[in-house]
This record gives C-alpha cells, sequence and structure tokens, in this order.
C-alpha cells in the first residue's frame, strides 16, 4: 500500500492540490483511465465541503491510500462532517446542485468515523472494460461468414 499525504489544506486551496494529487496517483499507478472518475469525485466532494465551511480558511488533511485496485481517501480535521453526511445520504439526482448526489454515483463507499472527525471513502479502479482479444473476434466472424455461405448455398 502507498500512501499520499495532502496536509493543511484550506478549502481555498484545496482543489488545485486535490487535482494535482490524482493526476500524480493516476499517472504513477497506471490508472489513467481513472483520472476523470476520481478527480471529478473529488471535486464535487470539495465543492460540497465548501459549501457547509463556516471558515474556508480552516486547515483540514487529506491522506491517500493507494492499493493494487482501491484508492482509500481519509479526510480529517474538517469541522462539519455532520451536514456533509446529512447531505449524502438524501443526495437525489432532482437536487438543484447535483454534487452530493455526483459524488455517491462515482464514489464506491464512504463512511464516517471518530465521531465526525474523520471521512473515508473508497474508490475501486479497476478497469470496468475486458481487453479485447482480436483472435477471438477474428474466429467468430469467420465462422458467421462459413455459416452464412453454407445458408445461402442452401438456399439455391
Amino acid at each position: 500500500m502507498y500512501n499520499i499525504e495532502l496536509q493543511h489544506l484550506t478549502i481555498e486551496n484545496a482543489q488545485n492540490e486535490v487535482l494535482r494529487a490524482a493526476e500524480n496517483i493516476c499517472s504513477n499507478f497506471h490508472l489513467e483511465a481513472h483520472f476523470g472518475t476520481l478527480s471529478y469525485a473529488l471535486h464535487e466532494l470539495l465543492s460540497l465541503m465548501e459549501r457547509y465551511s463556516d471558515d474556508q480558511s480552516n486547515a483540514f488533511d487529506i491522506n491517500f491510500y493507494i492499493e493494487q485496485d482501491t484508492v482509500s481517501i481519509q479526510i480529517v480535521n474538517y469541522q462539519n462532517f455532520k451536514e456533509i453526511e446529512r447531505c449524502l445520504h438524501n443526495a437525489s439526482i432532482d437536487d438543484n446542485d447535483t454534487s452530493a448526489y455526483t459524488f455517491t454515483c462515482l464514489s464506491d463507499r464512504f463512511e464516517f468515523r471518530d465521531d465526525y472527525r474523520e471521512m473515508w471513502v473508497e474508490m475501486k479502479l479497476n478497469a470496468d472494460i475486458e481487453t479485447i482479444d482480436r483472435a477471438q473476434i477474428l474466429e467468430q466472424e469467420t465462422i458467421l461468414s462459413r455459416v452464412k455461405a453454407l445458408q445461402e448455398k442452401s438456399l439455391q
């Protein structure tokens, strides 16, 4: 497991720092295909944090834990996790602001721990699309073409 720490973030600087961290994680761990999912989920979460933040200069930390097929994200020292939890649990696509709904759709799991002093987010980033086996596709096309030719010959 690898750990990347972003310390002393504020709402004012978090978007840029988290985007840079997501880019580095995806590049270094060959997860480029998942950059959009990871960065957009975190962008939406930070937008929610900004909405519920009493003081945008309050510092918080984000830790990324990278395993073979999962990126876990721990956010600590943010003051308003109760509001975030309420918002996420009531998220709906019919909301005027879809940040909470988008985040819940893009993340695989989230939970609040230690009496709302930290939030954990889990994202499974293994490939959803199977590798294309070109030989198998060509073989299937050849078989279909032979079957079609035999059917046409028998109709004559």
